[in-house]
């Protein structure tokens, strides 16, 4: 039978292994008390850095200022890769994209026609999917990637409550995004881009709202003698032609004189919506005046420009115009062109290109109009 100094000491056996247990779980729930303010600091500056970038991007005046806050802001590295895809059905950014001079940013800002693609990708309570993506797919949120891609996080972006669009990570490193990552503060970043998407594309609405002609819907002349400007410079800088088509309804003023000005109006609806038909994304078509219209064609030598001039041509004379008193028109278009050739010496100038066009039209109209002149 035991004694008590035996039961005294086993006593006290059982307690310091309790004392050292509990010195053990206590240095347990230190260390994970200290990874808990770690990544709360982390977490700290991570939101301080990533509310910053998001100011800048609720700042952003265009596209390309937008994607250099994703580029240079929000990406951490070289081994990083962050793009935004948008819900674009009726194509509104597609031709913004286009249509801006230098649109290096085309590969970091993506317009997706149809969700389709995007929502299978997406679990249906629109969680932001970390798991792996298979190579097409990766194509198709990030082409053209410079990086081996390892990892990705496709961030889903809701307005209103459906779904625009996705912000996508893409890493070298495959233990960047994972299953257990935190991804509250970046649903925030995702939240906020596709506020300052919808910001940009309204500036971009209101400026077109001041550089279109209200009865034809096309560029007007302001922003026209903008985009000439611009083509110009950039035809010469990289020695590209750039072709310019000046443009005349013929015996215009008769139909005035016959059918009224509604009839008029009705005319040139119908023949910007045949030429408007004819236009590549690249091409600037615009009402310039009265019934004069001009067109830009980008990298595009002159026998091309010509056959575009002559379906124009064709393409206008072949409609049966109906006016609201059931009356039927037919009316034909007078064409000049003119062309900045980079591999002629000369000391062309946007206002030259557009005189010469000017000149060669004046020629076509004296020639007997329904025809097309190339300036000498």
């Amino acid at each position: 039978m035991p004694g008590v100094d035996d039961q005294e000491s086993a006593a006290q056996q059982e307690l310091s292994q309790q004392l050292v247990q509990l010195q053990g779980e206590n240095q347990a729930l230190k260390r994970q008390l200290d990874d808990l303010i770690t990544r709360a600091r982390e977490n700290e500056q991570i939101s301080k850095r990533l509310q910053e970038s998001e100011l800048k991007a609720l700042a952003a005046q265009n596209l390309a200022e937008l994607a250099e806050v994703l580029v240079n802001e929000l990406a951490t590295g070289p081994d990083q890769i962050i793009t935004v895809m948008l819900y674009d059905p009726e194509f509104e950014l597609q031709r913004i994209i286009d249509a801006e001079p230098d649109n290096e940013f085309a590969s970091f800002i993506l317009p997706v026609a149809a969700l389709e693609r995007l929502k299978g990708l997406l679990p249906d309570s629109l969680e932001p999917r970390l798991t792996a993506i298979p190579q097409y797919h990766r194509d198709f949120f990030f082409p053209g990637s410079s990086i081996d891609i390892k990892s990705t996080l496709i961030m889903p972006m809701v307005r209103r409550g459906e779904l625009i669009g996705s912000l996508n990570f893409a890493y070298a490193d495959s233990q960047i995004y994972h299953a257990e990552l935190a991804t509250d503060i970046l649903a925030r970043t995702a939240a906020i881009v596709a506020v300052a998407l919808e910001n940009t594309l309204n500036q971009y609405r209101l400026r077109r709202a001041g550089l279109t002609d209200p009865l034809t819907a096309l560029n007007n002349r302001r922003f026209f003698e903008q985009r000439l400007a611009e083509e110009f410079e950039r035809a010469q800088r990289n020695q590209r032609p750039l072709c310019c088509l000046m443009i005349d309804v013929d015996h215009f003023k008769q139909v005035n004189d016959r059918h009224g000005h509604q009839a008029g109006d009705r005319v040139l609806q119908r023949v910007s919506t045949v030429m408007a038909g004819q236009m590549r994304n690249t091409d600037v078509l615009a009402r310039y005046g009265g019934e004069e219209f001009v067109v830009l064609l980008p990298e595009t030598a002159a026998a091309t420009a010509t056959d575009v001039a002559q379906r124009l041509r064709v393409g206008v004379a072949d409609q049966v115009i109906s006016l609201e008193n059931g009356e039927e028109v037919s009316v034909t278009i007078s064409i000049g062109l003119s062309l900045y050739d980079p591999a002629r010496q000369q000391q062309d100038t946007p206002k030259v290109l557009l005189a010469y066009a000017d000149q060669a039209l004046y020629r076509a109209k004296d020639g007997g109009r329904n025809r097309v002149e190339r300036a000498s």
